[in-house]
């Protein structure tokens, strides 16, 4: 956590995990920490479920109850226009590899005949959940606000945002599966554009 924290949030999300790192002078402190981050910010991303433990680190969760007040549970319900909307901003293409989608593809491309999958950047699956989840998914948005940096109104917004082509990319099936699994993973670069 702490080797890619700056460049996941800059500096202050370096001194959060640092800080919470510090904070855990004993082993079972340690390993209730890092249970916490994996089950809270890990998991949901990798699985696409909130799982919740037993007690959660307060070393990782320091304004718990401030990103309770916050949190408003995102609808179920998908957006339709989602998938039409990224693949019309990303020019029927995947933003990784540059494959284009299938309906859209040039008659002289020389490449077969592929679906494109709208892929979620922030899955759906840790901005939707319902208030029964809400302690979950309250730990999983604290975390993520002090290692990333998020802004309160970004969390504020997570119904709206989650579903909005912002939060979307292109991908070939192969690229998203990899995605999901967090084998491949986005960063920062020079280049606005493919």
């Amino acid at each position: 956590m702490l080797r890619n924290a700056h460049g996941t949030g800059g500096e202050r999300s370096e001194r959060y995990t640092a800080c919470a790192i510090c904070a855990c002078p004993e082993i079972h402190e340690q390993v209730n920490l890092a249970r916490t981050w994996f089950v809270y910010l890990l998991w949901p991303f990798t699985a696409g479920i909130h799982q919740s433990l037993d007690s959660i680190s307060s070393q990782s969760t320091p304004t718990i109850d401030d990103t309770h007040g916050k949190l408003v549970s995102a609808s179920p319900e998908r957006r339709s226009k989602f998938r039409t909307d990224v693949n019309r901003r990303d020019g029927y293409r995947c933003v990784v590899s540059g494959v284009w989608d299938g309906p859209y593809c040039p008659a002289d491309a020389n490449q077969g005949f592929v679906t494109l999958i709208g892929a979620h950047i922030l899955k759906r699956a840790v901005g939707v959940f319902t208030m029964d989840r809400a302690h979950t998914a309250t730990a999983t948005w604290n975390i993520i606000r002090h290692y990333s940096g998020m802004s309160e109104e970004t969390i504020q917004n997570t119904e709206r945002l989650i579903d909005d082509p912002s939060n979307g990319m292109m991908l070939q099936r192969d690229i998203h599966d990899n995605f999901d699994k967090l084998k491949i993973y986005l960063e920062q670069t020079e280049k606005t554009s493919m």
